[in-house]
């Protein structure tokens, strides 16, 4: 059984705005609140909108709206127990060991599939020299793929505000810069 301190702790810790910036839904301040397209129909001109002082939400197109846990009820069409599960797994409460935020699934392109696809191969190589045992060994294309992909995770997660957001709802901080170049790559593999 769910306990009311739970919920409330989830209703008033889980910042929406944040939240549903890092869900993939563009929000812009207007005032004090936060407009946007609502994601449960078809929006041509805001009509979501999102108060930060109260965490609730209100689409005035559809007329859903709510708090952060009906929002995941919605977006993600479980039930209130599932909503409150599934944040409670992200957004633990204060005094509790917190537990990794889980990626949402992105659709990307089948390109940056393969070539991730392709970097996760490449990690994976070892060197079989007697010279460096257990050390992995990169050829300077497959440096170069690398490169390519944490330039990816780059972008992502410091230019792109759904990758910042995201990292803040983890409680993460993005960083400015990751090594990129051959040298650094091959040392950190």
């Amino acid at each position: 059984m769910i306990n009311q301190d739970d919920i409330d702790a989830i209703k008033h810790g889980v910042e929406l705005v944040s939240f549903m910036k890092a869900r993939g839904i563009e929000l812009h301040q207007v005032g004090g609140n936060y407009r946007g397209l609502c994601p449960f129909h078809e929006d041509t001109t805001p009509s979501l909108t999102v108060n930060p002082k109260e965490n609730l939400w209100n689409c005035f197109g559809c007329g859903t709206g709510g708090d952060v846990i009906r929002f995941v009820e919605l977006i993600d069409q479980v039930d209130f127990t599932q909503a409150v599960k599934r944040l409670s797994a992200n957004h633990p409460k204060p005094g509790k060991p917190k537990t990794a935020v889980k990626e949402k699934k992105k659709e990307i392109s089948v390109a940056d599939k393969k070539l991730l696809a392709r970097g996760n191969r490449i990690q994976k190589t070892e060197d079989r020299s007697q010279k460096r045992p257990g050390k992995k060994v990169l050829s300077v294309a497959d440096k170069k793929l690398l490169a390519r992909v944490v330039g990816y995770y780059q972008h992502s997660f410091t230019e792109d505000s759904r990758g910042v957001d995201y990292l803040r709802t983890g409680g993460l901080q993005p960083i400015r810069r990751l090594p990129t170049s051959a040298r650094a790559l091959s040392t950190a593999a």
